[in-house]
């Protein structure tokens, strides 16, 4: 699914260079491989093996700090499944 993508980003590139297609690349490939991990992550590190498959629901949901969390993994779901539909297409 990687490759289609990049043959997608390399076809609208105007400098359709190696270097240009890697400049733009591997940021998005970098944000989309950190962004949902880093949420496993910090479960992993704050619950250890009693950690749920959901992380958020291990979590309180009284906290500001939790609140901003629930918004920025509803954020990467919403703005990840347009690049995957797009793919599918």
């Amino acid at each position: 699914m990687l490759c289609f993508m990049n043959f997608t980003c390399k076809n609208g590139i105007a400098l359709r260079a190696v270097v240009s297609l890697i400049l733009t690349v591997s940021p998005s490939s970098l944000i989309l491989t950190v962004s949902p991990s880093l949420p496993g992550l910090f479960g992993y590190l704050t619950f250890g093996n009693q950690v749920e498959s959901d992380i958020l629901v291990s979590y309180s949901t009284n906290s500001m700090l939790m609140l901003v969390g629930h918004i920025c993994i509803t954020f990467v779901a919403v703005c990840s499944y347009p690049v995957l539909n797009f793919v599918a297409r």
